[in-house]
């Protein structure tokens, strides 16, 4: 068991490393924070379908990553998914 949460950590700190990368490339050549986030959630494979659970719309997770609303959950779990804080993911919420 442990041996297998820490194979989970280490592909997680790689992934989020990889993530960090993307991010600041993305960010140095201009892409806006919609297309940002909207390319780490498919870089990494994750669906919404997958980020909406069963008590969210996939329209409200497309939504929040697009920056047309905001849902705390979806913003939380994205940045949790990805590795990267939430201030970076959502500045226009108040972050940095």
């Amino acid at each position: 068991m442990i041996h297998h949460n820490t194979v989970t950590k280490s592909f997680q700190n790689k992934n989020s490393l990889k993530n960090e990368a993307v991010f600041a490339a993305l960010v140095a050549h201009g892409f806006s924070m919609d297309r940002i986030r909207k390319s780490l959630v498919q870089l990494n494979g994750i669906r919404l379908r997958d980020l909406a659970g069963d008590d969210l719309s996939i329209t409200t997770v497309s939504n929040t990553l697009q920056g047309r609303r905001y849902n705390e959950r979806v913003a939380a779990d994205v940045s949790r998914r990805l590795g990267l804080s939430h201030e970076q993911l959502f500045p226009e919420q108040g972050g940095a």
